[in-house]
């Protein structure tokens, strides 16, 4: 009777060999659409590319649309990141005029995370892609204008709105593509 062990080792490690080479080739196939798509947005395309591999979706995401949806699910939650901020510095603030200003912030927020993106996403997933890529832009526009406003630039809500506007515009160009 013969010994089938190391035949049955040996299929074993061919079957290890043949999954870890599948699973590399699809990261590289995915790697691949983030730097395709990223790669058509002029002036925008490195920051395109260290959003999305920053989140671990983007290597699984099917197409351009899928890749937009994760662009526009990051820029929500800044924006949402920095509505919490801003309720936090509202809160604490003692001086009237702050107060005051800090309120009229939170209305750029909310205004730009509920008007503009929240409706851009849904425009998106409805197939609306030039609706979804104009209120993408105007999201970013209202946070460009927001960090206008008069934060020092060494702020951390200057510097939340800068990636906001940034994260938007990005997001603005890759939904554009699907125009």
């Amino acid at each position: 009777m013969k010994n089938k062990t190391p035949c049955a080792l040996t299929t074993i490690y061919l079957l290890i060999i043949f999954v870890s080479c599948a699973n590399q080739n699809y990261t590289l196939v995915q790697a691949d659409l983030i730097e395709e798509t990223c790669n058509k947005i002029f002036f925008l395309s490195e920051a395109c590319v260290i959003f999305l591999r920053s989140d671990g979706r983007s290597y699984r995401a099917n197409d351009v649309k899928g890749l937009a949806r994760i662009m526009l699910d990051k820029t929500i939650a800044k924006a949402a990141d920095t509505i919490r901020l801003i309720e936090k510095l509202e809160g604490e603030a003692t001086d009237p005029e702050l107060k005051g200003y800090l309120s009229l912030c939170l209305c750029f927020y909310v205004g730009a995370a509920e008007d503009y993106f929240q409706k851009s996403l849904k425009s998106l997933d409805t197939n609306s892609f030039l609706e979804a890529a104009r209120l993408a832009r105007y999201g970013a526009k209202k946070a460009q204008n927001f960090a206008s406003l008069g934060f020092d630039s060494s702020s951390t809500v200057w510097k939340k709105s800068k990636d906001l506007e940034n994260l938007g515009f990005v997001t603005q160009g890759v939904i554009a593509l699907l125009t």
